[in-house]
Parts: C-alpha cells; structure tokens; sequence
C-alpha cells in the first residue's frame, strides 16, 4: 500500500521534533552547581592535586641589559706625536660594567706582504669579543686603511716618499725600523683609551694585546718601551726631566741596554738617576696583562736581533706581562722562533708563577687571520678561553681608578730598544 504525504503533514511533524527538542535543554538561567567558595575538590584516594601551572615571568632578564648591542661601536680618531691622523673603531664596554671592563686592542698584519691590510680585516671577530665582556679597540696602523692623512708637522721629521704631501701609504713603511715607527700609533691609542677610562667607560688599567703576524712584535717592542720610557711615566714630576726621557744617558744606554734583565737598570734606577728621592716611578706599560702574538717571528720585514727580543720578552715576564704564542704547526717561521723564545716567555723551572705564558700550537700550515679566523681548528675557542684566565681573571684585582699620567702623545727612542 503506497501512502502519500502532503508537504502540510511533512511540516507539522518537523515543526513537533524541533520543539520536543527544545524541551529537553536546561533553562538558560539554570547554571551549573559550583562547590562552596571555600570547599576544596575532593580528589580519589592515593591521589594528589596537580600543581598549578606557573606562568613564565614576564621581567626581562637583567643580565641581559648588561649586553651591549652586537653592533654598538664608534669610530676612534686620534693623532700621533709626529701628526698622523689614526682611525679606529671602539666597542665599548657592557652597560652597566664599564667600570670593571678590560680593554681589548686588535692590531692587523702590517708589512711588505699587507700593503692592503686594515682594521676590516678582522670582520666580526671585534663585536664577538665585546659580547664576550671586553672593551675592543682595532685600529688602521699608519699608512694602512683609513689612516693616511698627516698634518704638516709630519713633514719636520719625515722625508715625502710620494707627490701628495698630505697622504702618506703603508709601502711607506717596508724596513724594520720604519715599521717600528707604528709603535707611536699605539701610544696614541692608549692615550685615547685612558681618556674612555675617565670617563669611567672601560678600565684601561686592564689592557689585553692581540698582535698578528708582525704586529705582534710591534706589540712587544711597545709594551717594553712603555715600561721603560721615561715620557710614559706616570709621575708626571718625571715628564720634564733634564735632557727628556730617552735622552737621559742613565735611563737610556745604561738601563735598558746593559743591565736590562737585571731588574734594575731596564727601567727603574734609570729614572731614579735623575730623581734624588729615590722613588721608584710608575709606567703606562703596568697596564698592559697579556699579549697575544699570531703567527709572530722574530722578523719584521728582516730579521731582528735575538738578543733584542729575548731583552723585550724577558723583561715583560718579569713585569708579569703574560705572552702567549699561537701559530701553526707547519708555520716554520713561528716554530723556529717560539723553540727558542718559549723559555723566555715561560722558564721551564718555573712554570707556575707564568702560568698564563706559553704557546700554543695548531695543526695546520694557515698563517695570520686565516688561523685566526678558522673554526675548525678551535682558535677562536682557544682565545676566548685564554682570554678569561689571563684578563679577565688577572683583571679582578685590578680596580677602576683614574688614568692621572701622561696625556699627550710623545715619540719613542727606537735605537734604545734596538740596542745589540
């Protein structure tokens, strides 16, 4: 039998499912029971109520402020005492560590074979250092990168190699002693740094050296004038002594020529020739903690003396100025001169008191800031590493004050340091 429904019954009986369904939902005012304000949940036996969620803290980290941005430089202008005009770049402290901060100076290969060299070279490794807590300092040494230009006083005591009187180029400087004259930029650089220190933006009583390839040995030469210059003490009754700093026969020959390893002479009762007193002076070089040579020889352009550097070298030991050498294995060079140099810098019957001079070799014939530069090999990791012991660590001791020495750049008695 085949029934029939008319579109009226189809509605009717929809209409009544809907609303049997609608009366079969709770009132809309009907809330569901909550428990008492003040009943707990009442959890099955064995059982204990999950702790409730912690939500992370929304404060940023502090110690994060204390990072300056990867970025975060300005550029270092300063002149030297012969009027070279000298660009750098600086990276400045941590916020809110300035005062606690060591500096950090990079100095870029120079000579024949880096006529194209500059500050650039060392790319990133600069802002990795400042985020690793150090003031970072590179600088285009004279005639190389952006510091060409000199003022007309550089002429006085310096013959023109080329037509334009105002520029001079790092093929300027190829001999030895024309490439020590790259000392009196570094001078100038420390003058600059004391200037931040007293601002109390870094501590420049705390200075770390990285020198590669020849500059290391600049370095070196540097460091030991600094401790030993009569214009770079820090008395400044000793600035304007008779006959100036290296012109003083018995801080000069006598001192530092002669009696150098004996403690004496090098430095200190150089001065007190012309200081009745007696007193023992302070030096600029006291600041300096540690310096790193890459890839360093004892050449510069040519060979030096052995007996020169071994005067340098062990005098800074004995000034608690820590030497580090890092070169490559196959770098024969470097292995020839650090098999001899290595007892200088660190005394085999004494190896605690130096504890953070040495070598350190890698396993490769890469050379300068392609062993700088290369990850693989863990020269980065080493540095870094390194740095922590013998800057950071040593610089714990070392408390901002302020820089009350000298505050102009001066020249340097390069045959002084070159005595046989």
């Amino acid at each position: 039998m085949k029934i029939t429904l008319g579109i009226g019954t189809v509605l009717t009986v929809l209409c009544f499912a809907v609303g049997s369904l609608i009366s079969q939902q709770p009132p809309a005012n009907n809330k569901t029971a909550q428990p008492p304000a003040n009943s707990k949940t009442t959890q099955p036996p064995g059982k204990t109520a999950p702790a409730p969620e912690k939500k992370p803290a929304t404060k940023t980290d502090p110690a994060r402020k204390t990072q300056p941005a990867a970025s975060s430089s300005e550029t270092i202008v300063t002149y030297t005492f012969d009027g070279v005009r000298i660009e750098g770049d600086y990276y400045p402290a941590p916020e809110g560590k300035e005062k606690s901060t060591p500096c950090l100076i990079l100095l870029h290969p120079v000579g024949p074979k880096h006529f194209n060299a500059s500050r650039a070279d060392f790319d990133k490794l600069p802002a990795k250092l400042q985020q690793q807590g150090y003031a970072v300092a590179t600088i285009d040494f004279r005639g190389y990168g952006k510091s060409k230009t000199v003022e007309s006083k550089f002429w006085n005591t310096h013959r023109p190699k080329t037509r334009v009187l105002d520029v001079i180029e790092a093929k300027d400087y190829a001999t030895s002693l024309e490439l020590f004259e790259l000392m009196y930029d570094l001078t100038a650089l420390k003058i600059w740094l004391n200037t931040k220190n007293n601002a109390k933006e870094c501590n420049s009583h705390v200075v770390g050296i990285i020198g590669m390839e020849q500059a290391g040995l600049i370095a070196m030469a540097w460091a030991a004038n600094e401790h030993t210059d009569n214009y770079r003490s820090r008395n400044r009754s000793m600035l304007n002594t008779s006959g100036g700093g290296f012109n003083n026969p018995n801080f000069g020959n006598t001192g530092f020529g002669n009696q150098g390893l004996n403690n004496q002479g090098f430095g200190n009762q150089g001065v007190q020739g012309n200081n009745p007193g007696g007193n023992i002076p302070r030096f600029e070089g006291e600041d300096i903690v540690c310096i790193i040579p890459i890839s360093t020889s004892n050449r510069l352009n040519e060979p030096l003396s052995l007996a020169a550097m071994e005067r340098w070298i062990t005098f800074l030991r004995e000034r608690q100025v820590a030497t580090m050498a890092m070169y490559g294995a196959s770098d024969k060079e470097s292995v020839a001169f650090w098999n001899k140099a290595s007892s200088w810098v660190k005394p085999a019957n004494d190896k605690y008191r130096f504890k953070n001079s040495g070598v350190k070799t890698f396993k490769t014939s890469l050379t300068g800031m392609k062993l700088l530069m290369n990850d693989t090999l863990d020269v980065p990791k080493a540095l870094e590493d390194y740095l922590v012991e013998a800057l950071k660590k040593t610089g714990e001791s070392r408390l901002w004050s302020e820089q009350t020495g000298q505050d102009r750049p001066t020249p340097i008695d390069i045959q002084r340091l070159l005595l046989r």
